[in-house]
């Protein structure tokens, strides 16, 4: 539901690792494509209270984009039983608005609010699907703003009592280049959004979401400096791509935090995950990433951090993955979630779920 713009960077992150480490499995995934929904027990004492700063991104089980309303329904129940404190899900703009005015929440309706849980929601308006009087328009242009932030005052009418977090834009730092849009130009476009509506909704906080990757990428220090005065910034952050050992998770967000200090802006994680395959991927290293990470998450020792979110809970399977560039990332890609898509456990399930259970019990 989040988009494939960050399916295309974290396959062009995974590639760099096969030079680097040289470690991938390319064994055949047997679960591609599975629809049924399977229904998972677990502790019902889960759920009655909530691990502070926990999130978790309810991925969903079949194709990805294709998903039926039961799988939606089915997924986004169980992500709401566990105990995690957000969930964490997101649109694309013409999913909800096929043309000027005309809104559909059918879809959104499912992912809001589930279980009385705060929803961070990201809206995606770059490489996304568009109303069709605005398809055609230039990114920046009146007709384009005001139409989004027209379509979000609708939006947070709509769900304002759920939603905790706005993200206007999905790793954008990858989307600038291909759409010939400057940090500046983005940075003009979101204030503008939030200035007009974000009075309106004072319970809600805004920001952008970029991947991080590397320390000294330029693109990510400037559009920090245009949100920074009207928002926060969102990180998508996969220690396995760095080389990390999933063991050390605090020196891993040791390293987010001392970046977004540096800069004067509170931040959130809000995706993480350790692949079963790929380099460094193994059921037993996304145990002991989960068991290094999620005590962290609602640690106090991180003040200027919203919240930590595992993404995904599901494996993704996407079909446009299978491309010839991609040989040597798809599995990877595909395995990141805790549970197969086929619905069958990983190791990792029990233990996020156990480790969420230590982190509100008396």
């Amino acid at each position: 539901m989040i988009g494939t713009r960050k399916i295309f960077f974290l396959a062009l992150i995974v590639v760099l690792c096969v030079v680097i480490l040289a470690m991938f499995d390319d064994s055949p995934d047997a679960n591609l494509g599975t629809t049924e929904v399977v229904t998972i027990e677990h502790d019902t004492k889960l759920g009655v209270s909530r691990a502070p700063q926990t999130c978790l991104s309810p991925t969903f089980q079949g194709k990805w984009e294709q998903h039926t309303p039961e799988q939606i329904s089915s997924g986004m129940e169980l992500a709401a039983s566990l105990g995690v404190e957000t969930l964490h899900v997101g649109f694309e703009w013409g999913q909800v608005e096929s043309s000027k005015g005309e809104y559909d929440w059918s879809v959104t309706d499912r992912l809001i609010g589930v279980g009385g849980l705060d929803t961070s929601v990201v809206v995606n308006m770059l490489d996304a699907e568009l109303p069709n009087d605005i398809a055609h328009g230039s990114f920046g242009e009146n007709l384009f703003t005001q139409g989004f932030t027209h379509m979000l005052d609708a939006f947070l009418q709509r769900y304002q009592d759920q939603v905790t977090h706005i993200w206007i834009g999905n790793e954008v730092n990858i989307s600038l280049d291909e759409y010939g849009i400057g940090a500046a130009e983005y940075g003009a476009f979101y204030r503008s959004v939030v200035a007009d509506i974000g009075d309106r909704y004072p319970g809600v906080q805004y920001g952008v979401i970029v991947t991080y990757a590397y320390e000294d990428e330029q693109i990510i220090s400037d559009l920090i400096e245009e949100v920074k005065d009207a928002g926060m910034i969102g990180f998508t952050f996969y220690p396995q791509f760095l080389g990390h050992a999933p063991t050390d998770a605090a020196g891993s967000f040791d390293v987010l935090d001392s970046y977004a200090q540096a800069r004067g802006i509170q931040y959130a994680v809000v995706e993480t995950a350790w692949s079963t395959r790929g380099a460094l991927g193994s059921e037993d290293n996304q145990v002991e990433y989960i068991k290094s990470y999620l005590p962290l998450a609602a640690s106090a020792d991180y003040p200027d951090r919203a919240f930590v979110c595992y993404w995904s809970m599901y494996d993704p399977s996407v079909p446009a993955w299978q491309k010839p560039f991609l040989v040597g990332s798809v599995s990877f890609l595909e395995s990141l979630g805790l549970i197969k898509n086929d619905g069958v456990p990983k190791p990792g399930w029990d233990t996020f779920k156990g480790e969420l259970g230590a982190l509100y019990e008396p």
